[in-house]
C-alpha cells in the first residue's frame, strides 16, 4: 500500500493551510518578534549581530557594552538571505528596512512554509503508522486549526519553525527505521540530525525533542554509520550556536540567557539552569487547564489525542514512536513547568508547548476521530483559536480570560490583523477556509473509529468546564479595559508618529528608516 497522500487531498491541505497563514499581517510588533526582527536587520542591513541601532527592548542581552537579541538566533539567521533578496528586489529596494512587505515575505518563507509542511509530514505519518487518510486529514484539520500552531504561523517567533524541524526529524528517522538500508540512507540520517539541531538554534525548547530523537536514532536499527551521519549533522547545528554564542558573550558555551538585559528577566534567569528548576505544580496545572495558558482548555481536540496514545499503545501499536511522541510532549511540559517565565510574557495560549504539538497531534491519527465528540472538540478550540490569529494574539499573562476579556472586545473595536482589521473583512476569509476544510474531509478515503462511552463522557465533561471557564473567570477590575486601551494605541496613527520619533532618539541617528510597529515608548510589552 502506498503511504503517500492522495494528490487531491495534498493539494487541499496545502491550499487550506496556506489560506489560513499567508494572508495575516499583524499591525503591531512586540518584543518578542521585534527582538528577532532587530537580528534580522541588523545582520542585513547592518552587517553586524548586535542591536545597539535599534531601540532598547527588554527582549535583550548585554555583553561588553553592546546589545544582543536574547532569542535563539535560527531564525533570524536563516531568514537573513530571504530578507537581503527582499531588499535587493526594485519594487522593494527603496522601502525602509523591515517595511510591512519585507516582514511579510521573511514571515511566509521560514514560518508559513513549515507550517504548511507539519501539515503534509502529518499526512503522511498517517498512512506510515497504519491509520486511514480520513483520520490524517481530521489531525491535519485539528493540528493547523485549532492549536496555537495557527497562531505562530502568523508570527516570527520560532516556535513554530523549531516544532517543524522537530517533526520533519522524526518523520525522516521513523522512515529510516523501519528500512535501514534505504538508498542514501546516510545523507537523510544527516539530514534528521541536522533538523533536529536546527530546532535548538529556532526555539531553546528544541532542545528537549533534539534529545528524545537523538535516543531515537542511537537506540533504533540503523546503521552505525547513520548514526554517526546523525550526529554529525547535529553537530554541524552545535557549532553554529557555539560560534554565534562566542561572537556575541566571549564563549562557545555562554547563551544569550546568562547575559540578560532586563533586570527582573535576569534575577529570573539566574535560579536553576537559566531559570529553569523543578517543575512547579501550580503552573503545571495552569499550563494544563487554565483560560489563559491551559493547552487543553484551549485545544479540547488534543484530549482525543491522549486517548489515542493509550488506545494504540494498549493494543502493541507502535510503542516505540509513541514513546517518542509522549517523551517530546511531556519533556517540553515539564521544562516550561519549571521555568521562571513560565506562562510567556503576552502571548495567546502556552507558547514555549508550540514546539511539542506535533508530537502531541501524533497522537489523533490513532485517535476515535468520528461523530459529534470530534466536532465539538474541534469546533470550541477553533472558536478559541480563530479569533487569536485574526485579532490579537499577544493576550497579556495577567488577564486570566483572554479570549472574552480581551480578543473579542478588540474585536468589536475593529481591531485586527491587517487586511482583516474590521469583522466584516475577516468573514469571507472564514468562509473559504471552512469551505476547503469542509472539502477536504469529503474527499479524504478511509473508515474513521468512533469514540467509545467513555471517551465521549470525558469530552462532553470537558467541553462544559471551559464553556463554564469562558462564563465565569474574570481577571481584577479595570485590568482587561487598561490593557486594551494600549493595544487600541498602538495601532493609531498618532502612537506610530511617537514610536518612529523614538526609534530616531534612540537608534543613532537611524532615523525613520526602520518600519517595525511596537509600542509608544519605543519598547513593546514585556515578553520573556
Amino acid at each position: 500500500m502506498s503511504t503517500a497522500p492522495s494528490r487531491p487531498v495534498l493539494a487541499l491541505v496545502l491550499a487550506l493551510l496556506a489560506l489560513a497563514c499567508v494572508p495575516l499581517q499583524h499591525a503591531v510588533e512586540y518584543d518578542n518578534t521585534m527582538s528577532r526582527y532587530y537580528l534580522l536587520s541588523a545582520v542585513v542591513d547592518r552587517g553586524t549581530l548586535s542591536i545597539d541601532d535599534y531601540p532598547p527592548t527588554p527582549d535583550s542581552s548585554e555583553h561588553a557594552g553592546h546589545r544582543y537579541s536574547n532569542k535563539a538566533p535560527g531564525l533570524p539567521l536563516v531568514a537573513a538571505p530571504v530578507y537581503a533578496l527582499a531588499r535587493a528586489v526594485p519594487f522593494t529596494r527603496g522601502d525602509r528596512p523591515l517595511g510591512d512587505l519585507h516582514r511579510a515575505i521573511v514571515r511566509i518563507a521560514i514560518v508559513g512554509i513549515p507550517f504548511v509542511l507539519c501539515g503534509v509530514m502529518l499526512l503522511l505519518l498517517a498512512r506510515r503508522l497504519g491509520s486511514s487518510e480520513a483520520t490524517g486529514v481530521r489531525t491535519v484539520l485539528a493540528f493547523g486549526l485549532g492549536t496555537i500552531a495557527w497562531v505562530h504561523a502568523t508570527l516570527f517567533s520560532g516556535h513554530l519553525t523549531a516544532a517543524a524541524c522537530g517533526l520533519g526529524a522524526f518523520v525522516i528517522l521513523q522512515r529510516l527505521r523501519r528500512d535501514p538500508d534505504a538508498a542514501r540512507a546516510v545523507g537523510w540520517a544527516a539530514t534528521a540530525g541536522a533538523l533536529a539541531g536546527l530546532g535548538v538554534l529556532m526555539d531553546f525548547m528544541g532542545v528537549v525533542a533534539a534529545g528524545v530523537l537523538t535516543l531515537y536514532a542511537m537506540l533504533s536499527s540503523l546503521r552505525p554509520r547513520a548514526v554517526v551521519a546523525y550526529l554529525c549533522g547535529g553537530l554541524t547545528m552545535a557549532f553554529v550556536l557555539a560560534a554565534y554564542n562566542a561572537r556575541c558573550f566571549g564563549s562557545l558555551v555562554a547563551l544569550s540567557y546568562g547575559s540578560l538585559a532586563d533586570p527582573e528577566f535576569a534575577a529570573g534567569a539566574s535560579g536553576g539552569v537559566l531559570g529553569v528548576g523543578a517543575p512547579d505544580l501550580a503552573a503545571l496545572a495552569a499550563l494544563l487547564g487554565s483560560p489563559s495558558r491551559g493547552l487543553f482548555f484551549l485545544s479540547p481536540v488534543l484530549l482525543l489525542a491522549v486517548a489515542g496514545f493509550v488506545s494504540a499503545w494498549k493494543a502493541g501499536h507502535h510503542r516505540v514512536e509513541i514513546a517518542v511522541c509522549l517523551g517530546v510532549t511531556l519533556g517540553v511540559l515539564l521544562v516550561n513547568a519549571g521555568f521562571y517565565g513560565w506562562h510567556g510574557g503576552w502571548t495567546h495560549g502556552p507558547r514555549y508547548l508550540v514546539a511539542a504539538l506535533p508530537f502531541l497531534a501524533v497522537g489523533l491519527l490513532f485517535a476515535p476521530l468520528r461523530g459529534w465528540p470530534f466536532w465539538a472538540a474541534l469546533g470550541l478550540s477553533i472558536a478559541q483559536i480563530a479569533p487569536a490569529v485574526a485579532v490579537n494574539p499577544h493576550a497579556p499573562h495577567e488577564i486570566v480570560n483572554p479570549l472574552y476579556e480581551h480578543v473579542l472586545p478588540l474585536m468589536k473595536r475593529g481591531y485586527g490583523a491587517e487586511g482583516l482589521v474590521a469583522v466584516g473583512e475577516g468573514i469571507p476569509w472564514l468562509i473559504v477556509l471552512a469551505v476547503l476544510a469542509w472539502h477536504v474531509v469529503r474527499r479524504a478515503s478511509g473508515t474513521v473509529e468512533r469514540p467509545g462511552r467513555v471517551v465521549s463522557a470525558v469530552v462532553a465533561l470537558a467541553l462544559v468546564g471551559i464553556v463554564a471557564g469562558i462564563a465565569i473567570v474574570r481577571s481584577p477590575d479595570g485590568l482587561s479595559q487598561a490593557y486594551r486601551r494600549k493595544q487600541l494605541q498602538d495601532t493609531n496613527d498618532l502612537s506610530r508618529e511617537v514610536w518612529l520619533y523614538n526609534l530616531q532618539l534612540h537608534g543613532r541617528g537611524a532615523g525613520q528608516e526602520f518600519g517595525v510597529m511596537g509600542g509608544p515608548n519605543g519598547a513593546g510589552p514585556r515578553e520573556r
